[in-house]
C-alpha cells in the first residue's frame, strides 16, 4: 500500500503544492523535505518558488510544442523524485507546477502534507488533508518532529475516524 501525499510552499497567501504518491510517510518525504529546507538558502528559495507559475489550459496553447510540454509537466508531476522536484526547485529551474492542493483537500487519498509557510515562517505537518499536527518555527523545527507528529496522530485518531466515517457517509449519497 502506497502511503501518499504532498509537498510544497505557501507564499503570499498561496499553495504551490506537489504529489508524492508513495513514500510520504515522515521517516520517507518528510525527512526529504525537512533537509531541504535545513539546506537551502532562504532567500534563494523564496525567489525560486514566487516565480513558480501553476500551469492552466492557456498556458498550453500558448506553447508551440504542447505535448513535449504537457510531458514534463506529467513525467515532473508523477515521475519524478522529491529529491529531483526540489533540486530543480533549488536552482531555480522549475517554472511551472500542476498545483496538487485539490490532492491535499482530498481526505481520503492524501495521507500526509509538509508545507513550508513561507508567509509565517513555519513548517507544517498536516495528516488526512486538513489535519494540522504540527506547527513549529522553520528556524527551529526540532529533532523530535516525528515523534510529535506520531504521537498528535495517535492522540486524534478517534475523531479522525468519526470524521473520515461522516465523510464517506456523505459520499455515498
Amino acid at each position: 500500500m502506497s502511503t501518499r501525499g504532498v509537498y510544497g510552499f505557501k507564499i503570499n497567501n498561496k499553495y504551490k503544492l506537489f504529489i508524492s504518491l508513495n513514500d510520504s510517510y515522515p521517516e520517507g518525504l518528510g525527512d526529504k523535505f525537512v533537509d531541504f529546507i535545513s539546506k537551502t538558502e532562504k532567500e534563494r528559495l523564496i525567489k525560486s518558488v514566487s516565480d513558480l507559475k501553476e500551469y492552466n489550459i492557456q498556458d498550453v496553447k500558448n506553447i508551440k510544442n504542447k505535448t513535449n510540454f504537457l510531458n514534463k509537466i506529467q513525467n515532473l508531476e508523477f515521475w519524478s523524485s522529491v529529491s529531483e522536484v526540489l533540486s530543480l526547485l533549488e536552482k531555480g529551474l522549475l517554472s511551472y507546477f500542476n498545483n496538487a492542493l485539490h490532492f491535499m483537500n482530498n481526505h481520503i487519498a492524501c495521507d500526509y502534507a509538509y508545507i513550508l509557510n513561507l508567509d509565517e515562517n513555519k513548517f507544517e505537518v498536516f495528516i488526512y488533508g486538513n489535519f494540522k499536527v504540527l506547527e513549529c518555527d522553520l528556524d527551529n523545527i526540532p529533532r523530535n518532529w516525528k515523534d510529535l507528529v506520531s504521537c498528535e496522530r495517535e492522540k486524534n485518531q478517534l475523531k479522525i475516524e468519526e470524521y473520515m466515517k461522516k465523510l464517506l457517509e456523505y459520499q455515498a449519497f
